[in-house]
């Protein structure tokens, strides 16, 4: 390993490597931008991006996403330039985790716990009721079609524990799963596309399933 300079003290959030020379670096305000492999970093001066409290940044499919509570970023073209993305709800939800699976189909799970799909990058936002709750706290999805939100109670359940929904129909109908006895930790699940999905579950567990 090799230490890379930023050209920044701000510490990133995340980062995401679309190219093996291009390297994306979130927040906590705005992105970094490398071409050289992590030689040398400028700062993405678009305008939508400049002042964004940004946490987190994700490559899905073609495009590059980056987001925070309040704001919601795409790039088409390898992070050179972004643009600003809707956000559900008349009075825009702040967001709790946001989950891409291309350039148009993605969830968004709100700080409300309000679970929301759009198929055209955010022009609409179809909120997913049959959900059942606003207690979720994690998010993944491997296609389209298939995901997890993270819970940690579940019906009459007197303690929390560590608890999924999965849906295979695009957020329309939800099943619960039993994993662990204490709660996942952080929301700590990646959805794979291939057929295998990985957890983080209970205070050391480290889990996976090839049947979801």
């Amino acid at each position: 390993w090799k230490t890379l300079d930023t050209g920044t003290t701000a510490r990133p959030f995340q980062l995401a490597a679309p190219s093996p020379s291009t390297v994306i670096l979130a927040g906590p305000t705005g992105l970094r931008r490398s071409t050289d492999s992590g030689d040398t970093f400028s700062t993405v001066t678009d305008k939508d991006v400049v002042k964004a409290k940004l946490d987190a940044v994700d490559r899905a499919g073609s495009a590059l996403f980056a987001s925070g509570r309040r704001d919601l970023l795409r790039s088409t073209d390898r992070g050179k330039t972004w643009t600003a993305l809707h956000k559900p709800g008349k009075k825009p939800a702040r967001a709790r985790q946001v989950d891409f699976l291309d350039a148009k189909n993605g969830y968004f799970l709100a700080e409300s716990g309000a679970l929301f799909r759009t198929a055209n990058a955010g022009k609409t936002w179809a909120e997913l009721v049959g959900v059942g709750t606003d207690t979720a706290y994690g998010m993944a999805f491997s296609s389209k079609t298939k995901g997890y939100l993270v819970i940690s109670r579940f019906g009459d359940a007197t303690s929390p524990a560590g608890y999924l929904l999965h849906t295979s129909d695009s957020g329309a109908t939800w099943h619960p799963e039993f994993v662990v006895s204490t709660p996942i930790q952080g929301g700590g699940i990646a959805a794979v596309s291939g057929g295998t999905d990985y957890l983080l579950g209970g205070q050391s567990s480290f889990l996976f399933t090839t049947s979801s």
